[in-house]
């Protein structure tokens, strides 16, 4: 599957919350965000391309302390609830990195 048909939806949330869409890693596509915490924390959102049957796989992280203390949480959503659910993912890392959002 390709990201075609969540691109839209990923790119207009993504800016609506002033992130940078990464789209590759490696040679592999990849859909990505990051957001900075204090210190050395970092945040990452990140989808799953569409699975067959339109369910997308959202990845919630943040990485601090060298791999100690990470936060991980995976999310469910349909297109149609694609927004709302990035949306929750962003609530997450804000609450785990303590940023206003």
């Amino acid at each position: 599957m390709t990201y075609e048909s969540v691109d839209p939806i990923f790119g207009e949330w993504a800016k609506r919350h002033g992130l940078e869409v990464f789209t590759r890693y490696h040679e592999t596509d990849v859909r990505t965000v990051f957001m900075q915490g204090t210190n050395s924390e970092r945040g990452q959102i990140w989808i799953d391309p569409p699975a067959s049957d339109g369910a997308v796989a959202v990845h919630v992280a943040v990485y601090r302390n060298r791999g100690r203390d990470n936060q991980k949480s995976d999310l469910l959503a349909e297109h149609d609830s694609l927004d709302a659910v990035l949306d929750e993912a962003y609530a997450l890392i804000a609450g785990w990195l303590a940023i206003s959002s």
